[in-house]
């Protein structure tokens, strides 16, 4: 009996059901499995579409993420929910706390119980018609960690995992992977169990996260819990609400190319079901004459492309069914598919950011952002758009309680997924612990702040200069990368020294200067640093258009 759109009851759970892509593949004389196989499509792609209506549940039932293994919020109430007869009364408890509801007539209920400190593991226990008991629960610190490629990069893949997958023994941190899930309306649930981080279990975890999470662990000495949901090859707009979308008429381009792919999902099932039926006669056939039956004809790919280039098709799937889960914040790392599009990621991010905190229903939560990292296609137009992308994602930090780290300098050109995930998971954890947790650590590189022209120079001030600025160890002993403009507009490599917490620049073929550009375009000789060992972020002084001519 199926209750979600797309899912199944099992053990108490909630699971997806299994796709035409994974399927079972015929043999002779079960020839049935076609039927099947179809079937599953057809539910697929209506998980995509969206499914109408509600099951009546015969037990209670709760989400994959309230599991043995789960680590609760600490410090602030947390929410459990699941589903029930429409009148069934259900308890829970936990740390001594019990809170009774009765389910309502869409067969939902929901309690909230707590706040809680740290510690474990405790045992929850929910009771109706029949009673459930969760086991193993901790109490800390709950990150969702977001994104595309770079964030779903495996710890199997990353610099010196085999030493690191080896040490990965922490019964306190535990990890959730949401798997790739697309659908046309917010979902309740996702597939997925909590696992404590053991070499055996860590190596197809986010790096990222699993780097950020230990970082956590060591500094804070609490429990930690991941859910990572994360998927290669996404856009901004696959993780946005469809309101959101609608709301601006600058993203309704967006929409419109998420109609076309919609509008494709029946031809898609209409020609597969004839290609199935063209099997069948030819499979029938053959059976009676006693020969080989034929190759099972493919799945489909989802229709025109990738079903997660859907706009909102992602949010609906894999952070819709987490947001009544309580969190301590958000870590993401996400831009490269958005690149084409730099100046309307300057809007759509933010607004992602905003959707995110909406959904949660928990003020403005940290919500803390790698900037892509250095990378040159030989395409010269690109590569202008990849530049003005990491400035999209620098103006964001104007959305309140954000922190970007730079990932330029962990890149071992020309791979655009950089292997050093350490240093990322690190930087970001040291945003946690200042944002997050309050504590009085260096988090940024410096970062541009304000000008003023001083006759022939331009001296430029900075944030996060924590503890003063710093050439970067290396080949070059002084400040690379920095180049000025006067009214033409023109930029000259120019001479920059640092000056106490300010850099002055200059160059004798630019007597009256008006503005300054640090690594713009970006580039790996760039050496700006403060104290902390955090590099500058490129940056320009000016808003003048670019175009790739004189770029």
């Amino acid at each position: 009996m199926t209750g979600e759109s797309g899912v199944r009851r099992r053990l108490g759970q909630w699971e997806p059901v299994p796709s035409a892509l994974n399927g079972p593949r015929p043999v002779r004389g079960q020839l049935f499995v076609a039927r099947i196989l179809k079937l599953a499509l057809v539910i697929t792609l209506l998980t995509i579409v969206g499914l109408p209506g509600e099951r009546v549940w015969a037990k209670v039932m709760l989400p994959s993420l309230i599991s043995d293994g789960m680590v609760f919020q600490r410090g602030r109430l947390v929410k459990v929910w699941g589903k029930a007869d429409p009148g069934e009364n259900v308890s829970v408890s936990f740390q001594n706390q019990t809170v009774t509801v009765t389910t309502s007539s869409d067969s939902r209920w929901e309690v909230q119980l707590g706040p809680f400190e740290s510690g474990g593991p405790f045992t929850l226990t929910i009771a109706g018609k029949n009673k459930l008991v969760v086991r193993d629960v901790l109490v800390g610190e709950v990150w969702v960690c977001g994104g595309q490629s770079n964030m779903g990069f495996a710890l199997e893949s990353a610099l010196n995992a085999s030493v690191d997958i080896a040490t990965a023994d922490d019964s306190n941190l535990r990890m959730f992977k949401v798997p790739l899930t697309v659908a046309g309306k917010p979902q309740e649930n996702v597939a997925g169990r909590w696992m404590s981080s053991r070499p055996q279990s860590v190596a197809d975890f986010s790096a990222v996260g699993y780097f950020f999470g230990r970082q956590l662990r060591k500094r804070l000495n609490v429990p930690v819990g991941l859910i990572s949901s994360a998927v290669g090859g996404t856009r901004a707009e696959s993780w946005t609400t469809h309101v959101t979308l609608e709301s601006d008429p600058d993203f309704h381009e967006i929409l419109d190319h998420g109609k076309a792919w919609l509008e494709s999902a029946p031809k898609v099932v209409a020609d597969y079901q004839a290609e199935l039926d063209m099997w069948k006669r030819a499979a029938d056939q053959a059976e009676a004459e006693g020969n080989p039956i034929p190759p099972f004809p493919a799945a489909p790919r989802e229709p025109r492309g990738d079903a997660w280039e859907r706009s909102s098709g992602l949010f609906n799937g894999m952070v819709a069914p987490l947001t009544n889960y309580r969190i301590a914040g958000v870590i993401w790392y996400q831009g490269e598919n958005n690149v084409p599009h730099p100046m309307q990621y300057r809007k759509l991010f933010p607004a992602m950011i905003g959707d995110w905190r909406r959904a949660w229903n928990q003020g403005d939560f940290p919500f803390l952002y790698a900037q892509i990292s250095y990378y040159i296609s030989g395409d010269a137009q690109y590569d202008l758009e990849w530049n003005l992308l990491q400035e999209a994602q620098l103006k964001s930090l104007s959305v309140s309680n954000t922190a970007m780290v730079v990932t330029a300098d962990t890149e071992d050109y020309p791979n655009v997924h950089p292997k050093n995930k350490q240093e990322v998971g690190y930087r970001l954890a040291l945003a946690a612990e200042a944002l997050a947790y309050g504590r009085d650590v260096p988090y940024s590189g410096p970062v541009y702040d304000s000008m003023s022209v001083e006759g022939a120079t331009i001296r430029v001030r900075f944030k996060h200069v924590d503890g003063g600025l710093m050439v970067r160890k290396g080949k070059n002993t002084s400040l690379m990368q920095f180049r000025i403009a006067g009214e033409g507009r023109k930029f000259e490599t120019a001479e920059a020294k640092i000056d106490g917490d300010t850099v002055v620049v200059s160059s004798p073929k630019v007597p009256n200067p008006v503005a300054v550009r640090y690594a713009f375009p970006y580039v790996p000789e760039a050496n700006l640093y403060n104290q902390a060992g955090l590099p500058a972020p490129a940056f320009r002084t000016d808003d003048w258009p670019i175009t790739v001519i004189g770029y």
